[in-house]
């Protein structure tokens, strides 16, 4: 009897056994990402294929792939592993979301927050994420690589964060002067001299007040000065 037992249970863990090699339960057959523009879904395909989630011994070890996912794609924002009906798993990566664009001789480039830069092809030309953060414009080159980015980041953080809050409404587009001002294209047209990033929210504030009291629908306005906290300087047409 004893023998019998021994025998039908090593037959049953043979059984499974080949059945956990052949058949894919828990093993990831289809991969899928949010934005295409920023995850290369080729690339990702390659590197599924090239790790050993396919072996049965990997199963344990998923956080630990999801950490190495997102090392090799620093643009994921969120890694999502679901059950399929035949027990085969899915993989859906989202990114990160785009905080600003960034408009150099006509090619854009979009970073997220903490500084990835996330398109990995300057013809972006998804209209309804571009209208949906601010986009700096004639920067240089040099102003936006990977060495210097974090600096450049946290110089324009407290910028945008200002513009986003103060304008929500509206699709924001500045660009820096060579004198360091900063400009803001009021409804595309009209020039707003911001100066540098210091007292932005005061600046914005003034603004602000001027719009809702004093400007009215048929002044006609060419610019408008915000360099000096306090103070605002308006040209009329």
């Amino acid at each position: 009897m004893q023998v019998k037992r021994i025998v039908i249970t090593t037959s049953l863990i043979i059984v499974i056994c080949c059945a956990w090699f052949v058949y894919p339960f828990l093993k990831i057959t289809t991969v899928s990402v949010n934005e295409p523009d920023f995850i290369n879904t080729t690339h990702l395909q390659a590197y599924v294929d090239a790790t050993i989630v396919d072996h049965p011994f990997w199963r344990p070890f998923m956080p630990s792939f999801k950490s190495n996912l997102t090392d090799t794609f620093p643009q994921v924002d969120m890694v999502r592993v679901s059950l399929s009906k035949n027990l085969s798993l899915r993989l859906h990566l989202e990114s990160k979301p785009p905080w600003v664009g960034c408009l150099i001789d006509q090619d854009i480039y979009l970073f997220s927050k903490d500084g990835i830069w996330l398109n990995k092809t300057e013809t972006f030309q998804n209209d309804a994420i571009l209208d949906a953060i601010p986009i700096i414009k004639k920067l240089e080159k040099p102003q936006i690589s990977a060495s210097n980015w974090p600096e450049f980041s946290d110089k324009i953080y407290p910028l945008i964060s200002a513009l986003t809050t103060a304008f929500s409404d509206q699709n924001l587009q500045i660009y820096q002067t060579t004198s360091q001002d900063w400009i803001l294209l009021y409804d595309d047209i009209i020039p707003i001299r911001l100066g540098d990033e210091s007292n932005i929210k005061q600046k914005l504030a003034d603004f602000l007040t001027f719009k809702a009291h004093v400007w009215k629908p048929t002044d006609k306005i060419s610019a408008i000065d915000l360099r000096i906290p306090g103070k605002l300087f308006v040209h009329y047409n």
